[in-house]
């Protein structure tokens, strides 16, 4: 119930953005949107996994810490992808200026975070492929992945990057 009534309120999130002109406008659209994505998250979670809602920097859980390197690692792939075809990934469309920022991949990531990174966090610890003490506490409450944790996550992960798309399995190469 609970992620059906985020999924209502995205919706007609989505219906609102439509009528937004400016950029601010639309991100503020988007914030709430984050948001109300965010809180259902965790309904997506099987036990053991904590979810108090999205921290980032630093990430104080085990899930948020699995996002967070997630969409860094998505990022860089982008920002690699973007440099490959002779982009300026410095300049972005939403993400302003900043030395040493990919504003552009910071943009393009966007549209890859959820069905990448979150779908692939919640299938790396809905099949139990990490456990909670892969992952370890430092100063300040961060929480990372344990050395050989990282080194499995980055496995998988390059598994999920070579592997082809579903309505592509069948092609002929």
């Amino acid at each position: 119930p609970r992620c059906r009534a985020a999924t209502n309120r995205l919706m007609s999130l989505e219906s609102a953005i439509e009528g937004e002109d400016t950029v601010d406008a639309v991100m503020g659209v988007e914030g709430a949107a984050a948001a109300e994505y965010f809180e259902a998250f965790g309904e997506m979670l099987a036990a053991p996994w904590p979810w108090r809602g999205r921290v980032r920097r630093p990430a104080t859980d085990p899930v948020n810490a699995l996002l967070s390197y997630g969409y860094a690692l998505a990022t860089g792939e982008v920002a690699r992808l973007l440099a490959w075809g002779g982009f300026d990934g410095r300049v972005g469309l939403v993400h302003g200026l900043r030395y040493g920022r990919q504003s552009l991949a910071l943009d393009l990531v966007e549209e890859f975070r959820p069905v990448l990174v979150d779908r692939f966090v919640l299938r790396v610890v809905n099949r139990r492929q990490f456990a909670l003490d892969d992952f370890e506490e430092h100063d300040g409450g961060a929480v990372r992945l344990s050395s050989e944790a990282r080194r499995r996550f980055l496995e998988l992960w390059e598994e999920l990057l070579a592997s082809r798309a579903p309505a592509l399995r069948n092609d002929v190469d």
